[in-house]
């Protein structure tokens, strides 16, 4: 690498761009409103920069023929970090006290849930089920756009009910994901199509 980093370090940056997703939400929930403007904004810039690297360190694992044996780790495990980060500061800065805050929990268990059915199909010899309709990149596109939504709402309303709008989504997709994976994971265990 010209750079230096390897694909595991650039999984583990993403781990970084999420913490700091989350501290711009919680930090908006006390800023005075330009300021939460911005934090709200930085926040979906830093969850798509954790995107960028899920995507860019496959891309130095397997095309730029840089995988590592314990690569497999490094590509799942800093996601389920991210993930939860992510979701339970969002639930905290969601402004919907002890509902939001259980939801932004719950939001995390259940990404968690997507990827354990997945991971399981896998080590069952099976093909991994990336699919939705609340995958990992579907989860991270509600809340990135629901904070420069809560951006606008805080601009225009002085308020924001938007991010806890999106943890509903992501919860509620979550759920159905879980379920239409495992269905199709029990479906190809019992030899079925």
């Amino acid at each position: 690498m010209r750079l230096g980093l390897s694909p595991n370090a650039v999984s583990m940056a993403s781990m970084l761009f999420s913490g700091a997703a989350g501290i711009c939400m919680l930090l908006a929930v006390f800023a005075d409103r330009l300021d939460a403007l911005l934090l709200l904004f930085l926040s979906a810039i830093f969850i798509g920069a954790r995107l960028s690297c899920n995507l860019l360190d496959g891309i130095m694992a397997v095309e730029g023929g840089h995988a590592t044996p314990s690569g497999s780790f490094f590509n799942d495990f800093p996601d389920r970090i991210s993930d939860s980060v992510i979701f339970v500061c969002c639930g905290f800065a969601c402004g919907a006290g002890a509902l939001g805050q259980s939801l932004g929990w719950a939001s995390a268990l259940v990404a968690a849930m997507t990827a354990y059915i997945r991971v399981f199909g896998a080590a069952s010899g099976l093909d991994q089920d990336f699919g939705g309709p609340m995958a990992k990149q579907h989860r991270m596109l509600v809340i990135a756009v629901g904070c420069l939504v809560s951006a606008v709402e805080l601009f225009i309303l002085g308020f924001y009910r938007t991010l806890f709008v999106s943890l509903v989504i992501v919860f509620l997709g979550g759920v159905m994901t879980c379920i239409r994976r495992g269905s199709r994971l029990v479906r190809s265990l019992e030899g079925g199509t």
